[in-house]
């Protein structure tokens, strides 16, 4: 094949137990939709670079092989009807993360279609980590609804047991006090309930994800401090500046992104003292709209922590040089790509 980087460096770790739908700089082509059948058994990859490529393979020895999305053209043949393939590649592969909320946003803006739904979902083993996660967001509204007659309820899915069990008037029956809680009409609980366990299953995803990084990120931070203190790099003012400014990046981005689920945690306990569909869809709203920024700023701290930490295992101050050129070039490039967060201000809306 022409233009294959077989690129050990590039290569993609595998997040343990974690299939692609869960990850966040993973996307198998089989969720696009396109014609040429061997590309759909490709996927598309975040390298250590930030950039978007195509892996055609990737295993022990192997390293990763791996396709800008302008070259495809000279790996596969395209016909008529698979024509369109290489244009919509290439637009997904610049999009800033591959996380399924992300996904959703950027595949509805890029006006490309998505047949099968689920491929946009996490995976049940994925939910069921989350559970931790998101009783935070089900405790309140469990107790605004039910006060302390709810049982054990861990789960979204304890939830919705909750509310629509078997008990078919019980069912009825709290499905009103939600109802009536919400201030909306009956027929919009389900609607509701789907809403609310997607959007909140987001916001418990992106802090598992952060809480993942934080001992990778911890050893790059100790690393880029023994650079700093090294003898032999204290007159080099371009090496200095270098780690000053890939850290603080790196600090500024994990900083922002668990500000912002904090805020969100908090809007959303206050949003529960006095509850209504007009809260919810405002606080909503200000997640889903910053669902892209989250995804992009853990997207590049998760690849670039995996590839300092898969190229270094060994910890302390061995191999200073090599870490060195590898921060100078690897862990610098792209991240001036990633946008910041920004503010979340609910005070222009309604009293939260």
């Amino acid at each position: 094949m022409n233009n294959l980087n077989r690129a050990a460096e590039d290569r993609t770790v595998e997040e343990d137990g974690f299939v692609n739908n869960d990850s966040l700089f993973i996307l198998p082509l089989s969720v696009l939709p396109l014609a040429n059948l061997g590309l759909r058994n490709a996927r598309l990859i975040k390298n250590s670079r930030l950039e978007g490529v195509v892996e055609l393979f990737s295993g022990e020895g192997t390293g990763s092989g791996q396709v800008l999305p302008g070259d495809l053209h000279e790996n596969f043949q395209f016909e008529d009807k698979s024509g369109q393939d290489l244009e919509i590649v290439q637009r997904v592969a610049n999009l800033p993360s591959y996380d399924v909320y992300s996904l959703r946003i950027g595949l509805r803006s890029l006006n490309i279609d998505v047949d099968n739904n689920e491929n946009l979902r996490l995976s049940a083993d994925q939910v069921s980590r989350l559970n931790d996660n998101m009783q935070g967001f089900i405790t309140p509204l469990i107790n605004s609804v039910f006060g302390g007659d709810s049982g054990q309820t861990h789960s979204f899915k304890d939830l919705v047991s909750l509310i629509g069990g078997s008990d078919q008037e019980k069912a009825r029956e709290n499905l009103m006090k939600l109802s009536d809680s919400l201030g909306v009409p009956y027929a919009v609980i389900p609607n509701f309930l789907q809403d609310y366990g997607d959007v909140y299953m987001s916001l418990a995803y992106y802090r598992f994800c952060l809480d993942r990084i934080r001992p990778g990120l911890a050893n790059f931070f100790e690393c880029v401090g023994f650079i700093n203190r090294d003898p032999q790099f204290s007159d080099n003012k371009s090496i200095l500046h270098a780690c000053n400014e890939i850290s603080a990046k790196f600090r500024n981005m994990l900083d922002e992104t668990n500000s912002v689920l904090d805020i969100f945690k908090t809007v959303t306990d206050d949003m529960w003292t006095d509850i209504s569909g007009e809260k919810f869809q405002i606080v909503e709203a200000a997640i889903r709209e910053c669902q892209v920024q989250i995804g992009a700023a853990l997207c590049a701290l998760t690849v670039k922590t995996h590839a300092w930490n898969a190229e270094f295992r060994e910890q302390g101050d061995s191999n200073m040089l090599r870490k060195v050129e590898f921060l100078m070039g690897e862990m610098r490039q792209g991240i001036d790509t990633v946008e910041p967060i920004g503010f979340v201000d609910f005070a222009n809306s309604v009293e939260i």
